[in-house]
């Protein structure tokens, strides 16, 4: 009967082991995910950033370019803004980052 019993709590024990080093291995796994979307929300964020920015420029040239057809509107082609306009918001965004 002893012998039985030895074998249930060896048995019993192994288990334990066993759902212990389940456990731990999904602890592992979930500490890996979270720094992986930690990882993938900060360059997110980034690119957020990066968008936001381009918006920025992209509203300050639209503006400067309603501005200079104001005031040179014979600087305005049929075919579309002429250079003079073109090298104008070129140099108004040429920033050394």
């Amino acid at each position: 009967m002893e012998s039985g019993k030895k074998k249930q709590h060896c048995r019993k024990k192994q288990d334990d082991n066993l759902l212990v080093s389940i456990k731990e291995a999904h602890e592992v796994d979930l500490h890996k995910e979270i720094e992986d979307l930690k990882t993938e929300n900060e360059h997110l964020q980034g690119q957020v950033r990066r968008y936001q920015r381009l918006d920025g420029y992209l509203k300050r040239a639209e503006k400067l370019v309603k501005e200079l057809e104001q005031k040179f509107p014979s600087a305005t082609t049929r075919h579309g803004r002429s250079w003079a306009i073109r090298r104008r918001i070129n140099r108004c965004f040429n920033t050394t980052t």
